[in-house]
């Protein structure tokens, strides 16, 4: 599921360490590839959002974020997609930054952070729109949910002309 620009960044840093495999319309078609992959050849399945090492692998990226900050923010948005880098911050703003408010932000066509809100826990939203590949998600995970969905004070859900707007514009 990784667009161009990911697959060649992958390439050019681990060389001949990583074979990028692309598979499959959507996030839930490339995992459900990459874990018959694993389980067919005994490699390793490394989860993208709904795993506690991954959401700790996150928080240190929220730490440094904090470190890096002049003074303590008022709040922080983040990006949703399964829910890692959000479930990071937000336990991490907690514990170091409890005045800081966390805000969602996830695109129009994948707002599976807003379904699972309303529905109480994690649900399929059924066909997402993968525009905006790295949010394109049908379910947030359960771990990320349950660690930081009483902690977001809101999700913003972005129109994707916004987001490739924006985008073009950052590159």
């Amino acid at each position: 599921a990784a667009d161009d620009y990911k697959a060649e960044k992958v390439k050019e840093i681990g060389g001949s360490n990583f074979d990028v495999k692309r598979f499959g319309k959507d996030f839930d078609e490339c995992q459900q590839y990459a874990l018959n992959y694993c389980q067919d050849t005994g490699a390793l399945y490394a989860p993208p959002f709904n795993d506690i090492d991954v959401i700790a692998g996150n928080c240190t990226l929220a730490v440094e974020t904090l470190e890096k900050m002049p003074e303590e923010a008022e709040f922080a948005v983040m990006a949703n997609g399964g829910g890692g880098l959000e479930a990071a911050y937000s336990k991490v703003y907690e514990h170091y930054s409890p005045q800081t408010e966390i805000y969602g932000a996830e695109p129009e066509g994948a707002s599976s952070w807003t379904a699972a809100i309303k529905n109480g826990g994690p649900i399929d939203i059924g066909e997402i729109d993968t525009t905006v590949g790295g949010a394109a998600v049908g379910k947030v995970g359960h771990i990320p949910y349950d660690l930081c969905h009483d902690l977001v004070s809101q999700t913003i859900t972005i129109p994707n002309e916004e987001v490739i707007r924006s985008t073009v514009e950052l590159w």
